[in-house]
């Protein structure tokens, strides 16, 4: 429950097993810790390093792509976040990463200049999420 200390025994156990054993469960935990700190830059840091290695083999796999793809359009990545969406989409979750993944793209494609691309987002999004979590935002961008 202390995050800060949390990272500083993470960087002591970075520096004492560079290659350790618990390096991807240790990430996980340095990302949690970096999210309650808000850092959500030092996040997409973190996030961009472990996609290298790929999501796959994590329970929270498919999670952490949605969030990485959040976190890169927050730093105008929208060519890097667009695939990440469409990814999530195609899998056929239910729950909140397919939602967070079309707010998501319809984000990027926005912020792209795909103003009709955009908006069909936003509309699958309202037809499928009318209570959604960016419902409001969704509304809001469309003028409705």
């Amino acid at each position: 429950r202390n995050p800060r200390a949390a990272l500083g025994s993470l960087d002591l156990y970075r520096r004492q097993f560079p290659r350790g054993l618990l390096s991807p469960e240790a990430d996980l935990v340095r990302l949690d810790a970096l999210l309650a700190l808000g850092d959500r830059g030092e996040a997409l840091v973190l996030l961009d390093r472990m996609s290298l290695r790929d999501f796959d083999g994590s329970v929270r796999g498919p999670e952490l792509r949605v969030l990485r793809g959040e976190f890169l359009v927050e730093h105008g990545r929208c060519e890097e976040a667009l695939p990440v969406f469409e990814r999530t989409l195609r899998e056929g979750r239910k729950g909140r990463l397919p939602e967070r993944a079309l707010y998501g793209r319809a984000s990027c494609r926005v912020r792209s200049g795909d103003f009709s691309g955009g908006r069909a987002d936003l509309e699958a999004y309202l037809r499928q999420y009318p209570n959604g979590l960016f419902a409001a935002a969704a509304r809001n961008a469309l003028g409705l």
